[in-house]
């Protein structure tokens, strides 16, 4: 087990992406702390985890709430004996992708920036004092295919320049073994550029040498 004895606090644990990385962490033989907005499936995951034997706990909390956050790393010190060897921020948002740019409320894509910018700083300046003092500590952001993906509306404008269907540059950009489902619907395939059919992307294997 590569992570045997690491210490990892996982942002947006509990579900989606953030619930397949926990998992795989886990079986690397991760101790884990686990944090996301809400309690129940926190709670769930934990007690999953638990029945296979992983030192795990958690503190439900807002990553873009700064009082929410000192409670998560101030809990996950505690939990770990005064050391943070990772931090996984997998917590984001996806928000209106499909909708053309012009009917984007302000409102809407604020609070995807909020989510999306503050939600990741916010842990990294709380959990860096403790890296920086014992000389040691990685720090993961994650983002989903939705960054990366040729999604229909937001590409509207070159399609309609081109008159056809583009295919995608960035061909096949998953991360292996820790897609879900929605990340292999979006970056797991590339657009064939003779008819804009999917086809499977060949995915970047995600490593664990953390």
């Amino acid at each position: 087990m590569r992570l045997e004895n690491r210490k990892v606090i996982i942002t947006g644990a509990a579900q989606g992406m953030g619930g397949v990385i926990t998992r795989k962490l886990a079986d690397e033989g991760a101790e884990l702390f686990l944090t996301a907005r809400t309690r129940g499936p926190l709670e769930d995951l934990a007690k999953e985890l638990k029945g296979k034997g992983v030192k795990v706990d958690f503190l439900e909390g807002d990553c873009t709430i700064e009082k929410d956050v000192k409670a998560v790393v101030g809990a996950a010190l505690k939990f770990f004996g005064g050391r943070i060897d990772v931090l996984v921020n997998a917590a984001g948002a996806t928000g209106p992708i499909e909708t053309p740019v012009w009917e984007i409320e302000a409102e809407d894509f604020s609070d995807l920036l909020r989510k999306n910018i503050i939600g990741p700083f916010l842990p990294m300046k709380h959990v860096m004092p403790t890296m920086i003092k014992q000389r040691y500590g990685k720090i993961v952001n994650i983002g989903g295919g939705s960054g990366t993906a040729r999604l229909s509306q937001s590409c509207r404008l070159q399609r309609l320049e081109m008159g056809r269907p583009r295919a995608d540059p960035l061909g096949g950009a998953g991360c292996g073994p820790l897609q879900h489902q929605r990340q292999r619907d979006h970056a797991g395939y590339r657009r064939d550029a003779a008819d804009g059919k999917a086809v499977p992307g060949q995915g970047r294997k995600a490593r664990l040498d953390l």
